[in-house]
């Protein structure tokens, strides 16, 4: 804070005419120094008021700023874990995709051996037929030799 002439304002009680302004201080030169002085002084408060409030103001600023920073901190961290899921996710996605290839190249293995197989299930099925008739042609004859036989006796 700035100091201020506190003294009252001069009157001039011996004022010699005779010697020139130049050569003496007088009562209004003394009241002007005060006048502009003070008003200087209340200026300076001024500005200093002003500064204080502006460097209010900036702490606020900077402040908030450095909050924001903060945040953004978060914000691009948090950014960068999602991007790792991401990426972990489309990771994940293509082994699936290639697993589910594998279980379809292994579902059209199993579906063309299920189709051979009952080919061939059928074809033991028809030779098992001629088989059978085949065997009831041999053991009939027989059958019928043995009863012959059997009477025989």
């Amino acid at each position: 804070m700035a100091k201020k002439i506190m003294y009252e304002q001069k009157v001039g009680i011996q004022n010699d005419e005779e010697i020139p302004n130049i050569n003496k201080v007088t009562d209004n030169d003394l009241n002007e120094i005060k006048s502009v002085v003070n008003e200087n002084a209340d200026e300076l408060e001024q500005i200093q008021k002003e500064q204080i409030s502006q460097n209010t103001q900036i702490e606020k600023i900077n402040q908030r700023n450095t909050e924001q920073e903060n945040k953004l901190t978060e914000i691009e961290q948090e950014q960068a874990n999602q991007d790792d899921k991401i990426n972990t996710n489309e990771a994940n996605i293509l082994n699936l995709q290639e697993v589910e290839t594998l279980q379809n190249k292994t579902i059209e293995e199993l579906q063309q051996e299920n189709i051979e197989q009952s080919k061939t299930i059928e074809t033991l099925k028809e030779e098992k037929v001629e088989l059978e008739k085949n065997l009831d042609s041999v053991l009939v004859p027989r059958t019928r030799k043995r009863r012959i036989r059997a009477f025989e006796r």
